[in-house]
């Protein structure tokens, strides 16, 4: 895909043990100059959103045909995996599944990601198209994510299922999404 970008060496960029995005990779691609990336992060995807203040440990991976959206304020674990697409094995009898590619395979099969603001998404976890991660949300590490996950609440397994809440009441969950506008803008 001719939309990659491998960050692979930093130390050639810049001095510091991690690359600011303070550059406008791809024109479909929007990221803020407050978010970290580190070494080894492979983005295809010809629609990236990365807002403020967002963390990408080294050698995630962030695939998809239609478009991945990190809210601000998010944290990615190291080795997380974000794949939009899916693979056609069942609709031609008699056609392997590797003479599906992205050059024929129909459009509808790929979705869009979106992790909302405050997240954390463990070490090694996998995020399948479709998943919008809502905002406050805890993704445990090697987490496989198949479906939506509700605002505040802490998923871990494969698939990922609710573990509990991250705070115990909705008067907490308030109090934490004022704080977090009022403090950190985000």
């Amino acid at each position: 895909m001719k939309l990659v970008h491998v960050i692979t060496s930093l130390k050639a960029f810049c001095k510091n043990p991690f690359f600011r995005l303070k550059v406008l990779f791809h024109g479909g691609w929007r990221c803020s100059s407050s978010g970290r990336v580190l070494r080894g992060t492979v983005f295809a995807t010809p629609n990236l959103d990365i807002h403020r203040y967002v963390y990408v440990g080294p050698g995630c991976i962030f695939s998809s045909r239609v478009s991945v959206r990190i809210g601000a304020g998010s944290m990615i674990g190291p080795r997380s995996m974000f794949f939009g697409g899916n693979h056609v094995f069942d609709a031609y009898p008699g056609v392997p599944m590797i003479a599906w590619n992205d050059k024929n395979k129909p459009m509808e099969l790929d979705s869009s990601i979106v992790v909302g603001r405050d997240c954390w998404i463990g070490a090694s976890a996998i995020i399948l198209g479709g998943s919008i991660i809502g905002d406050c949300a805890v993704v445990g590490a090697g987490s496989v994510v198949t479906k939506d996950v509700p605002p505040f609440c802490i998923v871990a397994g494969s698939p990922a299922k609710i573990v509990r809440m991250r705070f115990s009441s909705e008067i907490e969950r308030e109090k934490h999404l004022d704080a977090i506008a009022e403090n950190y803008d985000i």
